[in-house]
């Protein structure tokens, strides 16, 4: 199946971690939560940033950073797939930031 973010093949990895569409998501967020590493899989996602937390509450905010960004790519995948909608990755990552603030009060 092609990826309907950026054109490429789709896989899981390459659509939630590796497409260029997402790379701008990822960037902003590692640079708000001061992370320097890249995630290499889904598995890995949250237990490699987890690893390198200094808190409890660091690490319940990247797991609830990573779940809700994973959410609105999936979101975003499937506008595009079946309503033909699409938004730019700024947009997306404004939404997840409105999910994760829910998690954080």
């Amino acid at each position: 199946m092609v990826c309907t973010l950026c054109g490429e093949e789709e896989t899981h990895t390459h659509l939630f971690l590796k497409s260029r569409w997402v790379a701008g998501i990822w960037a902003s967020i590692k640079f708000r939560l001061h992370i320097v590493s890249d995630p290499v899989d889904i598995l890995s996602l949250s237990s490699d940033w987890r690893h390198n937390a200094v808190s409890c509450q660091q690490k319940m905010e990247w797991d609830i950073w990573a779940c809700a960004i994973l959410w609105c790519i999936w979101f975003e995948r499937n506008a595009r797939l079946f309503t033909d909608k699409k938004q730019h990755f700024m947009a997306v990552l404004a939404t997840a930031n409105h999910f994760a603030s829910y998690g954080l009060e």
